[in-house]
């Protein structure tokens, strides 16, 4: 149910940006790239891979996806912000974008100011998974855990400020309990290393 989703989701923004390019008819006369702030296998990455190719049978025209990695995506949103406005360069936002803009003290761009948004094309949620050699079965036996081994337990997200690591300091702040905070480049590589455990 959830892919099926997602998939309408994706299927709405590119209904909608072609809509918008209907205004310019000549739109796009070459390649577009998109341009993702985190790496190859990330959740943002696939969604824009998945999306590139039907946008390209939809305007019979080459979306490309490139990754421009570093910063929260505040390298990508620099790159983008600072490209022409012709439409040939599209970010795809994340909340990422948004919180950084709230912790960042200067930015090289404001992303309220120079990005216009097309379309919503993807919803992510953050699940809660933990390696079943930590043995416990629920949130409760976590938290019981964690409140017994104060900072004996860590987890990784996708980076400081990202959606997982502010999400992980509020399941502490409600839940009154101490863990180690491990930041990784992207949340595939914390998949990657909690799957090895």
């Amino acid at each position: 149910m959830r892919r099926l989703r997602w998939i309408a989701t994706a299927l709405a923004g590119i209904a909608a940006l072609a809509l918008a390019a209907r205004a310019a008819d000549d739109y796009p006369a070459r390649p577009v790239r998109i341009v993702v702030g985190f790496g190859p296998g990330a959740t943002i990455d696939v969604t824009a891979r998945i999306l590139a190719p039907k946008l390209g049978q939809t305007f019979n025209q080459q979306f490309v996806v490139e990754n421009k990695t570093g910063a929260g995506s505040n390298l990508a949103a620099d790159f983008v912000a600072h490209a022409p406005k012709d439409g040939y360069t599209l970010l795809v936002g994340t909340i990422a974008n948004t919180i950084n803009a709230a912790m960042a003290q200067k930015m090289n761009h404001d992303f309220e100011k120079d990005f216009a948004p097309i379309a919503l094309v993807a919803t992510v949620p953050n699940i809660l998974v933990v390696h079943p050699s930590i043995g416990v079965k629920s949130v409760d036996d976590l938290i019981k855990l964690a409140r017994a081994k104060p900072d004996g337990l860590s987890y990784g997200s996708s980076g400081a400020g990202s959606a997982l690591h502010l999400s992980a300091e509020l399941f502490k702040f409600m839940t009154g309990t101490k863990m180690v905070h491990v930041p990784y480049a992207g949340s595939n590589q914390a998949v990657a290393d909690l799957l090895d455990f």
